[in-house]
């Protein structure tokens, strides 16, 4: 719950649409949509009025200000997306969305799947994905 209290994809993407300093951007599991996420953690939604001040019906424009895909269209840099395909905190599909997205866009995206993987990876499977993450990240 952490993670989506402190917006972490959505401060990412607005860092990396701003910032000609960013060249990549990993996006680990990551919400792409808040409004999709209040409907789908229904023990978020207190939580997600709470901060936003409403309900995406009634205040819309807050939940989609703070979704990355609002923003991902600024993106000027190569995109990583990392997603577990079991994960119960933040839906697979969020991840799927983001990359086809981005991709439809022609953005430079790449998408890895983690079988099986929850939010939290296992410990094998987390230090190949940083792996492959660190790998990512020094290519040119």
């Amino acid at each position: 719950m952490g993670h989506l209290l402190r917006f972490r994809e959505q401060l990412a993407i607005f860092y990396a649409t701003e910032s000609l300093q960013i060249h990549k951007l990993v996006l680990w599991s990551g919400v792409a949509d808040v409004e999709r996420t209040y409907h789908e953690r229904t023990d978020l939604r207190r939580t997600l009025k709470r901060v936003l001040g409403g309900s995406p019906r009634s205040i819309p424009e807050a939940y989609l200000a703070r979704s990355p895909l609002s923003k991902a269209h600024k993106l000027h840099c190569p995109v990583l997306i990392m997603h577990g395909t079991s994960d119960t905190q933040v839906n697979y599909s969020h991840g799927t969305r983001m990359y086809h997205w981005l991709k439809r866009r022609g953005a430079n995206v790449t998408f890895h799947a983690y079988g099986g993987q929850d939010h939290r990876f296992q410990e094998n499977v987390h230090e190949a994905a940083v792996n492959n993450m660190f790998d990512w990240l020094a290519a040119p």
